[in-house]
Formats: structure tokens, sequence, C-alpha cells
């Protein structure tokens, strides 16, 4: 629209609405890099390219126990519940 001066916008009207839940990562970064030093961005990207199924297992299995360990590159680190 900027250039050309026209909405290319488009909209469909659907029967009912789509409703999504999507789980957003929220990072202590000042815990991580006390706790896991080099390996907190490890830890980071590895969580944000998790699909929304393994991050709600993810989640649900720190709810319940407080901890889960993962394996990034070979190292095996353990993410808090905080």
């Amino acid at each position: 629209m900027k250039h050309s001066g026209t909405d290319f916008h488009m909209n469909r009207k659907l029967d009912s609405p789509i409703v999504e839940q999507k789980i957003f990562e929220k990072f202590e970064k000042g815990l991580m890099g006390k706790a896991l030093k080099k390996d907190a961005q490890l830890v980071t990207k590895y969580i944000t390219e998790l699909s929304e199924a393994e991050k709600l297992e993810m989640k649900n299995k720190l709810e319940s126990d407080g901890n889960v360990n993962i394996n990034v590159d070979g190292k095996n680190l353990e993410v808090l519940n905080t």
C-alpha cells in the first residue's frame, strides 16, 4: 500500500472463529546466566525452537515436578521452575 496506494489485505468471514493457544517463553536471563553460564544461550534457543505441543509438555512437567532435564548439544542440563 505504501508504494502502490492500493490495499492488498484480504479478509474472509469464517463460520466460527479460530482459537489458538500459544505458549510464550519468559526467561529470567540473569538467573539463567548465573546458573548455566555459556549454556544459557543454548537452552534459550532449544526452548524457543520447540513445537507448541513440546512447550506445553515441558510447561506441565515444570509445574508438576519443578524441573526438566534436557539434552542440548550432548550436554545434560536442568531447567528449573522459578
